[in-house]
């Protein structure tokens, strides 16, 4: 589980690895992968030819408690 203590929710991945809770944003990111990984989310299987892949962007949002405390990830 994951703190993040500043409160801040960076926009972009660069703002998530320059923030002062950089290890936290990126431990989360890990957590997430390794979760997609062990669910079999998804198959990587080869593009087609002249076929694009669909994006994927991280979304920061850090979790709130009933109270409005952090909670933990």
């Amino acid at each position: 589980d994951v703190l993040l203590l500043e409160g801040i929710e960076p926009v972009t991945y660069k703002g998530a690895m320059t923030c002062p809770d950089s290890k936290l944003w990126l431990d989360a990111m890990q957590s997430e992968m390794d979760s997609m990984y062990e669910n079999n989310v998804w198959d990587l299987v080869d593009l087609p030819a002249k076929v694009r892949p669909l994006q994927c962007k991280w979304l920061y949002k850090i979790k709130h408690a009933v109270e409005g405390q952090q909670d933990t990830y």
